[in-house]
């Protein structure tokens, strides 16, 4: 799901990148801790953009930590998403999102402040840091994932899956996720979504929440999400309308299968709600 090229040519978004540093550093110089060190200038920002500009493969994501240090955003990717193809995800979720990482290649992680050189919440086992460049006020690492900890990935078999879902990178809950987006009927109408045979072992994550849009909208009402595995019930989480969180259900696969996989979503509202669905089955090292 890695995605390539770069924003870099293009001049109207270059025409923004001093705007954005800017308001990024006067909001830092508000809130910083004292004895932090300063963001970084905007040369600082271009160089890291420039060296994993050169570096890049499809399969690759960009990290920022920390997260809300929003003046490298415009650097680095697309934020937000949406019905066309980004040119690169760049990860913004707080605290990270091991299984969202899982699913690349490689991963390079831009840290500033009181970030640099850190790996906040990378397992080394699973994270091997190949290469750390320095830059004005920041530390550029790339790391290689290890693969093989994602055995089954909801989105990627959206093909299977009845009810009229699609899949589509949205932000969710902080960040770009590759969601199986489903828009439930109201009148209490499910939407059932079947996955199967998972010929799989493992740890089932299956989570729900949210898009934005949805979240921001004062349309819709509650959603209820139910999930079942080989026909029992494995659990359920409600959206509530304007939550932005991304809860989950976890369930063991014990033996290799083949498992049965169904999520029923359901609401009382006729309004059109905005469900973003994506679920994995992880490999035993990969559950934290």
């Amino acid at each position: 799901m890695g995605h390539s090229g770069s924003n870099l040519g293009h001049r109207p978004l270059l025409l923004l990148l001093p705007l954005a540093a800017l308001a990024g550093v006067a909001v830092w110089q508000l809130l910083r801790p004292l004895g932090m060190p300063d963001p970084p200038a905007p040369e600082g920002w271009l160089d890291a953009a420039l060296h994993v500009k050169s570096g890049w493969q499809a399969g690759d994501v960009v990290r920022i930590e920390p997260t809300w240090l929003t003046a490298g955003r415009v650097y680095f990717g697309d934020v937000d998403g949406g019905p066309r193809t980004p040119f690169r995800v760049l990860d913004l979720h707080a605290p990270v999102d091991l299984p969202f990482l899982y699913g690349f290649q490689r991963l390079w992680l831009v840290a500033a402040v009181d970030r640099q050189g850190k790996r906040d919440g990378l397992p080394e086992e699973l994270f091997e840091a190949v290469e750390q460049t320095a830059f004005p006020g920041l530390t550029v690492t790339l790391f290689q994932v290890r693969q093989g900890l994602v055995r089954w990935r909801m989105p990627a078999n959206a093909s299977r899956a009845a009810g009229g879902a699609r899949s589509e990178i949205r932000e969710v809950a902080g960040g770009p996720r590759q969601c199986l987006l489903v828009r439930p009927e109201g009148d209490g109408k499910e939407v059932v979504l079947r996955f199967g045979p998972l010929d799989v072992e493992g740890q089932l994550l299956v989570r729900a929440g949210n898009t934005v849009e949805a979240a921001r909208s004062k349309d819709g009402g509650t959603v209820r999400v139910e999930v079942s595995v080989d026909g029992a019930p494995a659990g359920e989480v409600e959206i509530e309308r304007s939550s932005y969180r991304f809860d989950a259900v976890t369930h063991s696969l014990a033996g290799a299968g083949p498992h049965e996989l169904a999520i029923r979503l359901t609401t009382a509202d006729e309004r059109k709600r905005e469900v973003c669905l994506d679920g994995f089955v992880l490999a035993p090292e990969a559950v934290r």
